[in-house]
């Protein structure tokens, strides 16, 4: 269960800018993608392929970012009701996170009872303890 605070507007309005990046980074990236393949000419079919998986690499990649961006960093309200207690939302932290599209940070607030503190973003995504993925 989950107290549910509403950010600030300025905390809204940087959440709504990052994932509006994020779209507009996919959608420039798979138009490129389409333009390569419709104007590349000649072009040897295995060069073509070549291009088009580093180039999916790379829109994979945007679309992780993308993921992370809409999870809000995991702000669940000031406080989060546990089995142990309420927590308190304390500062952010930043982890690496190495995907099959690459490195990432992933920030995410910290909560905190007591001296314990952990970030329930990375029990709701199953993040892995080591920093990378599960399918790396």
């Amino acid at each position: 269960m989950v107290h549910i605070v509403k950010g600030t507007v300025a905390a809204q309005r940087k959440h709504s800018s990052d994932i509006e990046k994020c779209l507009d980074g996919c959608k420039e990236k798979f138009n490129q993608i389409l333009f390569g393949v419709l104007n590349e000419g000649n072009q040897d079919a295995h060069k073509m392929e070549a291009s088009i998986f580093k180039q999916l690499m790379q829109l994979g990649f945007i679309l992780m970012q993308l993921y992370f961006s809409a999870k809000n960093e995991g702000n669940y309200g000031k406080t989060l009701k546990t089995a142990q207690g309420i927590a308190k939302r304390g500062r952010t932290s930043v982890r690496a996170y190495f995907s099959i599209f690459g490195k990432m940070k992933v920030t995410r607030y910290l909560y905190h009872i007591g001296d314990v503190s952990f970030a329930p973003l990375d029990i709701v995504l199953n993040l892995p303890v080591r920093w990378n993925s599960l399918i790396c």
